[in-house]
């Protein structure tokens, strides 16, 4: 898999911070809106879970 920018970005901040935080993070770095980070970020993770190369976890005490 060939990552963009965005890949790239996303892929050096999923350290185990929530989807928003890393939508924020690429909101502020590729000069996005929030919405269209969120977006883009939520895509881009999907295509990585679908592939199983990220797997989600619950944060502890959190119902799945």
């Amino acid at each position: 898999m060939e990552l963009d920018d965005l890949g790239a970005f996303v892929v050096q901040h999923l350290d185990g911070r929530q989807l928003d935080a890393v939508a924020a993070a690429v909101a502020e770095h590729l000069r996005l809106t929030r919405r269209e980070a969120e977006t883009c970020t939520a895509d881009f993770l999907r295509q990585l879970i679908n592939r199983r190369l990220v797997v989600v976890e619950q944060p502890a005490g959190s119902a799945p």
